[in-house]
């Protein structure tokens, strides 16, 4: 029995010092993030030799069944664009009306009708399409997106201030007055907005959200986007940093689109989210760590240490798991240095659980805070089933979140 409990208090150690790793990744990233009154318009990248030229710019909007919300889409890319700049829509195996709406709001149709089930089969045709005739920028929003007016000609400065990939603000309105949408707006304003400006402030690369960056044609050009990756921007992401291509951040730009309000579309949704992004933070993200570590490329290996931090429900949960585990072991096994691993595991705790509740204060207030909180446990609770199908049951083909208005 001595011995089990020797292994397990190992094991336990090596883990809260894992974990520790995310937990302040994570509260770094929150306590720098500036609040929205406080803006800084500088986009954070390395700089290019020299800045590019003005050039046309080609906004790709992959679509699939989009015909209810792609014209609203459309008009509002036409209304931010220079003269001369086009929307590309990607008519991804569609059976509905999807290209014909897309060119009688204005844009460009290119149809693939190959048989392929993906986002990213559509942005790999789309950039083979243009590679044909290269446009200095290239740009992807969804189907369901809606820019700010002014959003595409902050993208556009920033990229070609920087020769780098710019992502605008991606933010998730909250359509729906039920317990789980508001808790899940707030863990989207965490994920997309709260600690994107934290990186920001920070000037440290961030990851792609799938819609709402503009880049340089050049600069993404020949990196593929994968075909077997869920959250394949993430993994976009990291590609092109193995490429040596860093992705700036840029809060000024924004770009808005709905979290879904049926529960079977919100579902769905969120375990392609969070299967892909588990999947990655296993394989993908520990390789790019690991490359960063071995060149010395300090600001991938910051790129790959914000990649890694696990959904929030899970980080919590383990460390919490920690917390009482490395508590009950330090009375039991009788090692003194037994504390230092629970001292990790409350410290890590604490630093999420502060972090958290200043930034979420910070950026919404201390009534929404409250709120929050007393719907976290349920929250948690209805995720339980989508962590379990990650062990099981894991989701391994793309399939498109339902829109409003979709049975």
């Amino acid at each position: 029995m001595e011995i089990v409990l020797e292994i397990a208090a190992v094991l336990a150690a090596v883990a809260a010092g894992v974990f520790a790793v995310p937990a302040v990744t994570l509260a770094v990233e929150l306590l720098a993030a500036r609040s929205p009154c406080r803006k800084d318009r500088s986009p954070v990248a390395r700089p290019a030799a020299a800045p590019m030229a003005g050039g046309e710019l080609v906004v790709c909007v992959p679509a699939h069944n989009e015909e209810a919300h792609l014209a609203t889409t459309v008009r509002s890319l036409c209304a931010a664009m220079r003269p001369g700049d086009r929307v590309l829509v990607v008519a991804h195996n569609c059976t509905d009306g999807t290209a014909e709406v897309a060119q009688q709001a204005g844009a460009e149709v290119l149809v693939v009708a190959d048989g392929s089930r993906g986002k990213s089969y559509a942005l790999n045709e789309a950039l083979a399409h243009l590679r044909q005739a290269p446009p200095a920028l290239v740009g992807v929003v969804d189907a369901d997106g809606v820019v700010a007016p002014d959003c595409l000609e902050v993208l556009r400065m920033a990229a070609q201030a920087t020769g780098q990939p710019v992502q605008g603000r991606y933010v998730f309105a909250a359509r729906d007055p039920s317990r789980f949408t508001r808790v899940s707006h707030i863990a989207l304003l965490v994920r997309n907005w709260i600690r994107f400006a934290g990186r920001h402030r920070l000037r440290q690369p961030v990851a792609l959200h799938g819609s709402g960056w503009v880049a340089p044609f050049a600069a993404v050009a020949e990196v593929p986007v994968s075909n077997t990756a869920m959250a394949e921007d993430f993994q976009f992401t990291i590609d092109l940093a193995r490429a040596g291509v860093l992705v700036a951040a840029q809060p000024d730009a924004v770009i808005e689109t709905a979290i879904p309000t049926l529960a079977e579309h919100a579902t769905a949704q969120r375990t392609r989210w969070e299967h892909g992004h588990l999947q990655l933070l296993l394989t993908s993200a520990p390789r790019l760590l690991w490359r960063g570590v071995r060149h010395r490329d300090w600001r991938a290996v910051s790129l790959a240490l914000h990649l890694m931090v696990p959904p929030l429900a899970v980080l919590c949960a383990a460390l919490a798991a920690l917390v009482v585990l490395t508590a009950l072991l330090a009375v039991a096994v009788p090692f003194g240095w037994m504390w230092l691993p629970m001292l990790v595991a409350v410290a890590s705790q604490l630093a999420v659980g502060v972090a958290l509740a200043v930034s979420i204060a910070r950026f919404t207030s201390v009534t929404t805070l409250l709120g929050v909180a007393i719907r976290v446990p349920a929250y948690f609770v209805a995720k339980l089933p989508i962590y379990g199908r990650f062990l099981w049951a894991r989701q391994r083909v793309w399939l498109r979140t339902g829109r409003e208005g979709e049975g």
